[in-house]
């Protein structure tokens, strides 16, 4: 699978630090990390970008997409890149872009999507988007596409 990194379409990104436990006996990080490191990001992103408010609402991911390219070692310093790719009134998609940079050429790792879903978790039941944040991740959409 060829996958191209087109850095205007992701607004937002953020470094996460390889620790020697996230590797394997392989000496490369274990594909189970990659989904930590994708949820450092995305809690970085709805900080940063969306601005949610935990106290008020939560997320779950209902599903998880990873298509791993070229493995990551201790070595790499990584770079992740996060956007919305589709809202809707309970649910949202985000994409992830997992690179680091050698010889100033940045390298695709991983490429990843969530479903996430806001919850209610005081009545354990879904709930719809606030507004102000579809709102927030529809104008990041938005900011990417008109590119």
């Amino acid at each position: 699978m060829a996958v191209i990194l087109d850095f205007d379409r992701f607004p937002f990104h953020t470094k996460v630090q390889i620790r020697f436990a996230d590797m394997d006996a392989f000496r490369h990080v274990n594909n189970a990390n990659y989904l930590t490191f994708c949820e450092i990001a995305r809690t970085e992103y709805w900080k940063k970008k969306i601005k949610w408010d935990w106290n008020k609402l939560g997320i779950i991911i209902a599903r998880v997409e990873i298509d791993y390219l070229k493995p990551l070692t201790l070595k790499d310093k990584l770079i992740l890149y996060v956007r919305t790719s589709k809202v809707g009134n309970k649910s949202f998609e985000l994409e992830y872009m997992l690179t680091s940079k050698l010889k100033g050429e940045q390298i695709i790792h991983a490429s990843a999507s969530t479903v996430c879903v806001c919850i209610d978790y005081k009545n354990s039941v879904t709930a719809f988007i606030p507004q102000k944040y579809k709102e927030a991740m529809e104008k990041e959409m938005k900011s990417t596409l008109s590119l």
